[in-house]
């Protein structure tokens, strides 16, 4: 399974708790801000990761999405996840419709989901 990894200079700056690094499956790292559900009502265009809730985490999958242009979330049990989420991780640089297809396609494999 895909696991979250910290990148060296958030480690050294004190922002654990703000960016991850998550892999595909073609051995790219993406970084991801860490917000919280209704934060995503702002974010258009960006690929988004819902972790399962922790005493879920050894059982469940995260549910791997988007936020389209005009804000709609998309992802496999996307609104019912999202209604529950507490935190959610953010991809801000995916900036085009192609971006996000070919990062969520690479975290999916990454993770198992295809």
């Amino acid at each position: 399974m895909n696991t979250a990894r910290f990148p060296k200079v958030a480690e050294e700056l004190g922002f654990l708790d703000r960016y991850r690094y998550f892999d595909g499956k073609s051995g790219k790292r993406y970084i991801f801000t860490r917000m919280t559900a209704p934060d995503l009502a702002d974010c258009a265009g960006v690929v988004v990761i819902i972790p399962p809730s922790a005493k879920q985490a050894d059982t469940q999958l995260p549910v791997i999405g988007e936020v389209d242009r005009d804000g709609k979330f998309h992802g496999l049990g996307a609104a019912k996840t999202r209604r529950r989420a507490g935190e959610v991780f953010v991809h801000l640089l995916a900036g085009s419709a192609l971006d996000r297809k070919t990062v969520l396609d690479d975290l999916k494999a990454g993770f198992g989901l295809l």
